[in-house]
Order: structure tokens, then C-alpha cells, then sequence
């Protein structure tokens, strides 16, 4: 194995972001196993309505849908809710030539520290190829202290959507001249149920070949087929796949949510939504924010410390430079504290109360709001007594608050405070407010949060890491939070 540095070795780690290809099983019910011998396609409409069959077409605002033989319906995107791809191939004129069971994919993405700091780009993009197949590939760049880390994945498919070949290359150059300091080259192919694996890199080539069994997969592959929508509704599920980063089979778990907060540009005023994909891999949190038409709006890898915005093409090109990015903080000062936002769709707010308070918004319709006080936080005792006075405060400016309770918690090892209640909000309507308080440094920090019950609930766990995530101001806490632990 390639030794590192410290950097390139949190580079390698945290772009261990593919996850992925989801194997069908099949249903107990008869109706589930005759949708799955005959493969068709499902579209769910905003309404409710469903149609079965074969996609023909996909185009940018429509797609077209053939239900029987000669019956063909053109749908508008706008209308669509969800898309599940079951057969092999879009059907298209012979004169179009050789298409793959995916459109294509072209995405770019700017990436930032959990400081907002630019430091790289990604570029993924999926595209047939002429036996009807599939090829993959995901280039990541990271930019530090005057060296380029890169890091890329190419995955190839036949036309069953079988796994063919991979190639998986990282290397560190000088960013001055592109001189390449350190590489690591991997290549392997599939064959009689068997995968042989070629590696080169300065300890040298090794060979080796290793069982691959039917239902193995590779992580572009099993990503893209569940951004697809193609797990069949499942929430949970697991994949087999051989990860080339480190060289090892994992059977990793992923997790689906539909109808969660879609991330907001500053231009966008509806609040719309999307399917949240989740897995831990490697101790590291991966979070993709889908659009019902299958486009990649966000990626987050453990919480902020990585995120990947999308941007288009034109962009990414523009900003070729490195220093011509624009940088935009994703984290806060309070004082002598650095408050870090607890997810990717999260924003920073205003600073209010002579800069004492700083107000944050979350994807959803939730009032929060983050305050330092100072003085003494020896003891429970004194915990209680910050606690009363803060209340008293509290009630001052909101008369109708009512405190239904109160439990000792500990945030990230410190003894704290979560008071809960309920007030009458400026239209007359009962909602729910949670303060959660802890000592830090000379002072305490108070986190409170409202709104309507459902939606406080739904944020409550991100507002209370959000809690303990506040820390002192330090111009190192991103190199810190992004070293990756020992292999």
C-alpha cells in the first residue's frame, strides 16, 4: 500500500463516497413476481396515478411511456412524482443505434470543507456503450497547500447490467507543474466468476485473482441504480461490492428517505422535495439529495465536513483556476465560538442581539436560533440557576410560554439542560419550543428551537449535534475534523 500524508490520506477517505447496485428479489405476492417477470417500467404521477410499462423516451421535460402495443403515452416531467426503471434498455429506432438500459449523465460539482472553503472539483458522468452496456466514471480533485490529489473510478456494465471491468487511479501532484509525486493504479476484470486484480504503484505490480460470485458489484454501479429508483420501494437494503480504494469486499447498507426537504438555492422560493440515500462507510456518513427526475442536487460525506454542490458544465469550466472560486462560509462565529451547521441544507442566518445570537435555517419551516451568554458554569447547581434566568428572559419577550418540562443531558461529554414547552406563535397557533443548554468556555451556549410539533421533532436531532458541535474558534478545527483515522 502507497504510503501517505496525513492530507492525502483524509482525501482518500473521505471520497470513499460510492454506494450501490440493488439485486431484485422476488415478490411473495403474484402480482409482484408478474411485474417482475415482464420488467416494466413504473411512473408515478404527482396524483397518484401509476403506468406500467417501457419507457421509449426520456427526454429533458417529458418522457413517453408504451403501456400496450401501439399505445404510447407522452408524460410531462413536471407531473411525475417517481420513476422505477425495471427493463433493460430505453427502445429506441435501429437508426439511433445502440442504447443502454440509463440515459445519460453528465454532472459537475464544486467541493467545500465544513468551512465553506472551495478546496476541489467532481465529475461524474454515465454514458452507453456500443454493446448496450453501461460505463461509469466519478473524478474527484482536491486542491491543498500546493499539491492536486486525484482520485478516479471507471466502472464498466455489459448489456444485463453485469459487472465487466473497473479502473481505479489516485495520484498527488504539485499543483506548480503537475509533477506527479505519488500514484496508485488498479485494474480488474471479471471472468468465469472470478475477478483478477492488477496493481501498481510504487511498492510495485501485483496480481491476484479473487471469487466474484453472481450478485457482486462494483460502487458506481449499485449508486447509480439506486438513484434510479430502482429498489423497488425498499427502504433498507444491503449490496455486495468490491471497493478497489481499499481493496476489500463490503456488504454495506443503505437507507432511503421519500419526501424530505430538498436543498434551496438563495433564487428558489417553493420548498420543494426529494429521496434522501444514506450509508455509513468506513465510519463516514454519505447523504445524496435526489430530484424526482433522478438528478443529483447534493452530496454530503459525515455531516459538513465535505460537500459537493452542483454546478453546470460552463461553470466548472470557468472555474479551472482554483482561485477564482468563490468562497462562502458554511460555519459561524459567536463570539470566541465557531458554530458549525449541523447538515449540507442547512443555512446561515442573520447575527443578531449586538452579535450575541446567530439565527439559522433549516430546509423546513423551523424558527432556530443560537446564543452565547456569559458567566460562571461551575456545578449543577449553577447550571440550574443559568437555566432560570434564561427562562425569565425567555418569558419576557414570549408571555405566552408555558414549560411543560425539564432533563439533565450530557452534550458531547459536558453536562447540559433540555427545557421543553409550548406558546402561542404571532397568528395565534400552538407550537412547540425546546431549549437546549450547556456550558462552554467562560459562558453558556443556549440552542432553541421552534415550531409546529411534527417539524421540531423532525429537526430536533440535528439541533441537538448542533449543540454539541459548538466549540472554541480555532484556525485549525478543519484540518482536525477532516484527518482520517489510521488503516
Amino acid at each position: 500500500m502507497v504510503t501517505t500524508s496525513p492530507w492525502y490520506g483524509s482525501v482518500r477517505a473521505i471520497a470513499l463516497v460510492a454506494s450501490l447496485l440493488v439485486g431484485h428479489a422476488a415478490s411473495a405476492q403474484s402480482e409482484g413476481a408478474t411485474r417482475a417477470a415482464n420488467a416494466n417500467d413504473l411512473v408515478v404521477l404527482q396524483n397518484g396515478n401509476e403506468f406500467e410499462g417501457t419507457i421509449v423516451a426520456d427526454a429533458d421535460t417529458s418522457l413517453t411511456i408504451r403501456i400496450a402495443h401501439g399505445q404510447e403515452l407522452e408524460i410531462a416531467k413536471s407531473m411525475v412524482s417517481k420513476i422505477v426503471r425495471r427493463s433493460h434498455a430505453i427502445e429506441t429506432d435501429a437508426k439511433e443505434g445502440t442504447t443502454s438500459y440509463w440515459d445519460g449523465r453528465n454532472a459537475w460539482f464544486h467541493l467545500r470543507d465544513e468551512l465553506g472553503r472551495h478546496i476541489g472539483k467532481m465529475h461524474y458522468y454515465v454514458r452507453s456503450t456500443e454493446d448496450g452496456g453501461a460505463q461509469l466514471e466519478e473524478q474527484w480533485t482536491f486542491v491543498n497547500e500546493g499539491r492536486k490529489s486525484f482520485m478516479s473510478r471507471i466502472e464498466v456494465l455489459d448489456a444485463n447490467r453485469a459487472p465487466v471491468s473497473f479502473v481505479f487511479r489516485e495520484a498527488v501532484s504539485k499543483l506548480a507543474d503537475e509533477r506527479v509525486l505519488r500514484e496508485r493504479l488498479v485494474r480488474g476484470e471479471v471472468e468465469d466468476a472470478s475477478l483478477r486484480i492488477v496493481e501498481a504503484g510504487t511498492d510495485g505490480r501485483s496480481t491476484r485473482t479473487v471469487p466474484f460470485p453472481a450478485g457482486n458489484s462494483f460502487p458506481l454501479a449499485v449508486a447509480e441504480s439506486v438513484r434510479r429508483g430502482e429498489s423497488d420501494g425498499a427502504h433498507e437494503y444491503a449490496a455486495s461490492i468490491y471497493d478497489p480504494l481499499d481493496g476489500v469486499f463490503e456488504l454495506r447498507r443503505y437507507e432511503l428517505q421519500d419526501g424530505v426537504p430538498a436543498p434551496r438555492k438563495s433564487n428558489q422560493v417553493a420548498r420543494t422535495t426529494a429521496t434522501l440515500i444514506e450509508s455509513k462507510e468506513h465510519g463516514r456518513t454519505r447523504r445524496e439529495w435526489i430530484a424526482t427526475d433522478g438528478s443529483i442536487l447534493l452530496v454530503e460525506v459525515n455531516g459538513i465536513h465535505l460537500v459537493a454542490e452542483p454546478v453546470s458544465e460552463a461553470t466548472a469550466i470557468a472555474t479551472a483556476t482554483y482561485g477564482r472560486l468563490i468562497k462562502r462560509p458554511r460555519v459561524a462565529t459567536l463570539g470566541d465560538l465557531d458554530v458549525f451547521l449541523p447538515r449540507a441544507t442547512w443555512q446561515l442566518g442573520r447575527t443578531v442581539e449586538r452579535g450575541h445570537c446567530i439565527e439559522l435555517v433549516p430546509p423546513i419551516d423551523v424558527h432556530v436560533r443560537v446564543r452565547w451568554v456569559e458567566g460562571d458554569t461551575t456545578g449543577t447547581s449553577i447550571l440550574q440557576s443559568a437555566s432560570e434566568s434564561m427562562l425569565t428572559a425567555f418569558r419576557i419577550d414570549h408571555e405566552s410560554f408555558r414549560e411543560t418540562g425539564q432533563e439533565l443531558r450530557l452534550f458531547d461529554g459536558r453536562p447540559g439542560l433540555e427545557i421543553r414547552g409550548i406558546m402561542k406563535d404571532r397568528v395565534g397557533h400552538q407550537i412547540d419550543v425546546v431549549h437546549w443548554m450547556r456550558e462552554q468556555g467562560s459562558g453558556w451556549v443556549v440552542v432553541t428551537l421552534e415550531g409546529d410539533r411534527r417539524q421540531v421533532a423532525r429537526v430536533s436531532d440535528e439541533a441537538r449535534d448542533l449543540v454539541g458541535d459548538i466549540c472554541e474558534s480555532t484556525r485549525n478545527v478543519a484540518s482536525n475534523s477532516l484527518a482520517s483515522p489510521s488503516r
